[in-house]
C-alpha cells in the first residue's frame, strides 16, 4: 500500500525568479521531479559522459528506437530490443523499399565484420551499398533498425571527433552476459550489492527504471517500454520490495527509497536552486507519460515547435522547464527569468565549453 506524499511548503522558492514552487503551480496531476536529475552520480542507473570519448562497457541505447544511454545488461536489453509491434508497424513500409527477410539475415554477417570494433552509419551504408544492398530513401536507416532490434548490433561508444554520434557495435561484444545462456547472470555485469542483481529481466528492468525516474507511475513506465499495463503491473510487483511508493492525488508513485527519504527529509524536494541546461531529448522530459511536473503545457510548443516530434535543448530550474537554449543564448519563457537564473546559465555555458574544449 503506498504512503501518502509528503506535504509541501507554499513558500518553497524557486531558483531565482522569486516565485512560489506550489503544487498548483507544479501541476495537479504529478509531483515535482527537481530530484530526477538524469545525470546525477547517485542515480544507480542513468550515466552521461564526464569527458568527451567516454564509453563503459555496457551503457547502450534503451531500445532499438530510443537512443538513451543506460547501462544494461542482457536479462534487460532483451526485453526492449526487439518489440514484435515495432516490426509489425513498420511491415508495409518494409515492403515499400523492397526489405525481405533475406535481405536482413543475409547483410548480418557483413554487419558483424564491418562494425567490429565500432562502425559508424556511413561505414555500414558504404560497406552495404558495396554488397549490393541499396540505402538511399532510408532503405539504409530501416535495415539497421531491424539489426538493432534484433540484438545483432548495437549503438555503443561515441564516434570520436562527433560530440554526439555513436558507433554500432556487435551486441554480444558491448552487452554484459548477452553471450550466455538466457537467464544467466553475469557476474561481472552486476553489484553484489544490489539486492535486485537476482532479480529476472522484466522486474530488474522495472526496478532500473523506477531507481532512474522516480516519481514515476505504472503508466510512465507502459508508456516508455510500449508495453500492455498488465504486463508492466506484474514486473512491478516483482520489484516491489525493493522499491518505496507514494500516493499523489489518488495516484501511486513509485521510486527508490534513497529518494522517498530525501523527500521526507525535504518535501519540496532537492534541487531547489539548480539550473542545469539539458540535452535536447533528455529523459527529465521524454522519461515519463505525463510531462506536466516538468513542462507547464503553456510552454509546451516553444520546446516542440508544432508538436513536430524534435523535442529543442531546455534549461531547467528547480526541475522546472523556464527556457530553450543554443550553445551561448538562451531563450526564456515569459515570466521565467531573472538575474539569478541568467548568471546560473551562463555558469552552465561556460562548462559546456570546457566540455566540448576536452
Amino acid at each position: 500500500m503506498c504512503s501518502p506524499w509528503p506535504a509541501r511548503s507554499a513558500t518553497a522558492s524557486a531558483s531565482g525568479s522569486g516565485s512560489s514552487c506550489t503544487a498548483s503551480r507544479c501541476s495537479s496531476t504529478a509531483p515535482c521531479r527537481r530530484g530526477t536529475q538524469p545525470w546525477t552520480p547517485a542515480s544507480p542507473d542513468r550515466t552521461a559522459s564526464p569527458a568527451p570519448g567516454w564509453a563503459p562497457r555496457g551503457c547502450c541505447p534503451a531500445s532499438a528506437g530510443r537512443t538513451t544511454p543506460r547501462r544494461r545488461t542482457a536479462s534487460t536489453r532483451s526485453w526492449t530490443s526487439r518489440p514484435p509491434a515495432w516490426e509489425a508497424a513498420a511491415a508495409a513500409r518494409h515492403r515499400q523499399l523492397g526489405i525481405a527477410e533475406g535481405d536482413v539475415s543475409g547483410i548480418v554477417p557483413l554487419a558483424l565484420r564491418t562494425a567490429a570494433g565500432g562502425a559508424t552509419r556511413a561505414a555500414l551504408f558504404a560497406a552495404s551499398e558495396d554488397a549490393g544492398q541499396a540505402t538511399g530513401a532510408q532503405r539504409g536507416v530501416h535495415l539497421l533498425f531491424l539489426l538493432c532490434a534484433r540484438r545483432i548490433l548495437i549503438q555503443g561508444p561515441p564516434a570520436p571527433g562527433t560530440g554526439h554520434a555513436q558507433l554500432f557495435v556487435p551486441y554480444r561484444e558491448w552487452v554484459p552476459g548477452a553471450a550466455r545462456s538466457p537467464g544467466a547472470v553475469d557476474p561481472g555485469a552486476v553489484d553484489p550489492h544490489d539486492a535486485g542483481a537476482a532479480l529476472p529481466g522484466p522486474a530488474r528492468l522495472a526496478l532500473d527504471y523506477f531507481r532512474s525516474h522516480g516519481p514515476a507511475t505504472e503508466r510512465d513506465l507502459a508508456w516508455w517500454l510500449g508495453l500492455p499495463l498488465g504486463t508492466v503491473r506484474a514486473m512491478i510487483a516483482e520489484a516491489a520490495p525493493l522499491l518505496a511508493c507514494r500516493r499523489w492525488d489518488g495516484t501511486d508513485y513509485w521510486m527508490d527509497p534513497r529518494t522517498a527519504q530525501t523527500l521526507r527529509a525535504d518535501p519540496n524536494g532537492p534541487g531547489a536552486r539548480s539550473v542545469l541546461a539539458l540535452p535536447g531529448f533528455d529523459e527529465l522530459l521524454l522519461g515519463y507519460r505525463d510531462r506536466g511536473a516538468v513542462l507547464d503545457p503553456v510552454h509546451a510548443d516553444r520546446v516542440v515547435p508544432g508538436g513536430n516530434g524534435v523535442f529543442k535543448r531546455v534549461v531547467v530550474a528547480g526541475g522546472r522547464a523556464v527556457a530553450t537554449w543554443a550553445p551561448g543564448a538562451a531563450e526564456p519563457f515569459p515570466g521565467e527569468w531573472g538575474t539569478a537564473r541568467a548568471r546560473a546559465f551562463e555558469a552552465r555555458m561556460r562548462e559546456h565549453r570546457r566540455f566540448l574544449e576536452g
